[in-house]
């Protein structure tokens, strides 16, 4: 539910095509910017200082904005405004984004990354007369993959969603000023989720669809074979750092039982590769892969004890490593947002007072109260990590 709600917040910026969104408001412009336009490949300085981890939220009270924090302080050190739907690169070094200019309709959207290590932002593209869709890294970093959307609705489709006259898959290298088409999908809302450079394969999905298909597309724009829609591969959760498994987790009755589990599909290959159902009286709640691993970091009301549990199960292995235990018995909605890192993880869980977030440690399981701030995690897609790394030289820079 929390994924597909992540849809729909985009949805509401750039889907609906009969009324164009409030604009946000606009703020006083500072006196020197650090927003720039280049050719050129922008090259990180390895002389600039340690990386320090940050965290990308929505701006409180506004259709389009976006917070940069630390994680040790949850007041924001800069403010993207007329922005949404940020994703960090699988190294935690850039993060790109959709903005609008203040007083701009939906249509005239541009493709921005910021550079995490210097503070830089250059803009990538600028849509004409096509709405913004999904954004996805390739896995070095160096290029993203973009959907571009018809503004011309064919069908009614779900709620929040009409069905366009086409998606079209773009890609961009960082820096560079030209855009490609990589391939266009008729009556699609089509957001990509994964780019591996290794299998030359792009990922994704028709993000209104209730039980997903994988859509894969080559670099060429032939179909590399989808991964139709199942009981087992009903809502996509996540994808690896090397752009190479797709994670799905499910829950369905079958038989008066609740099952729940995860399935791994190839991000190139549509045949499953691994695969979990929970035990009896468990149930799973969120799963998400370890950054720069293929391991799963799993939160689930254990039935041996009615409690959040928090445990890693190793790739390829029938094996799992309780982490964490709750000390409140567990309700059947939390989340896991992963630390780019992989060292932690932000875990949320309720009790009948409400919902509170909190830092867990993977290998020590240690656990401390996290400040969430008032902007929360709704902001892109639930499953890429809004965990980075950023420069105390980079913060100075665009504090603003």
């Amino acid at each position: 539910m929390r994924r597909l709600l992540a849809f729909a917040a985009l949805a509401l910026v750039s889907c609906v095509t009969t009324v164009a969104p409030p604009s946000p408001t606009p703020t006083p412009t500072p006196t020197a910017s650090p927003f720039v336009v280049v050719t050129a490949t922008p090259t990180p300085s390895p002389t600039i200082g340690p990386l320090r981890l940050g965290l990308v939220q929505p701006t409180p009270n506004v259709l389009l904005g976006l917070d940069l924090r630390t994680e040790d302080d949850a007041r924001p050190f800069a403010s993207l405004d007329g922005s949404t739907y940020p994703v960090v690169s699988p190294d935690g070094r850039r993060l790109a984004y959709w903005h609008r200019d203040a007083g701009a309709g939906d249509r005239r959207d541009a493709l921005r990354a910021m550079e995490l290590v210097s503070g830089q932002e250059i803009e990538l593209v600028r849509l004409d007369n096509e709405l913004a869709g999904g954004i996805a890294w390739r896995d070095d970093g160096g290029a993203v993959v973009f959907s571009a959307i018809s503004p011309d609705v064919v069908g009614p489709g779900a709620a929040l969603c009409p069905v366009p006259a086409y998606s079209a898959a773009r890609t961009v290298e960082v820096g560079s000023p030209r855009a490609r088409e990589v391939r266009r999908m008729d009556r699609t809302r089509f957001f990509p989720l994964a780019w591996s450079s290794t299998a030359k394969v792009i990922a994704g999905q028709d993000a209104c669809e209730a039980l997903k298909t994988l859509i894969r597309v080559r670099e060429d724009g032939t179909s590399a074979g989808d991964t139709q829609r199942d009981q087992r591969f009903g809502e996509i959760v996540d994808v690896s750092r090397d752009a190479k498994q797709i994670l799905a987790q499910f829950a369905y009755s079958d038989s008066g039982k609740l099952l729940s589990g995860i399935r791994v599909v190839g991000a190139d290959a549509p045949r499953p590769v691994a695969e979990r159902v929970m035990p009896e009286a468990s149930n799973l709640i969120r799963a998400r892969f370890r950054p720069g691993t293929s391991d799963v970091v799993a939160l689930l009301s254990a039935g041996d004890s009615g409690r959040y549990a928090l445990e890693v199960w190793p790739a390829g292995s029938p094996t799992s490593r309780r982490v964490w235990t709750s000390a409140t018995a567990a309700t059947t909605t939390g989340d896991v947002v992963m630390r780019i890192d992989g060292k932690a993880a932000y875990v949320l869980t309720f009790t009948a007072s409400g919902g509170s977030w909190q830092t867990i440690d993977l290998e020590t399981g240690a656990a401390a109260p996290f400040a969430i701030g008032a902007g929360g995690f709704q902001a892109g897609p639930l499953f890429f990590t809004t965990s980075f790394f950023i420069t105390d030289a980079a913060i100075a820079k665009l504090r603003r």
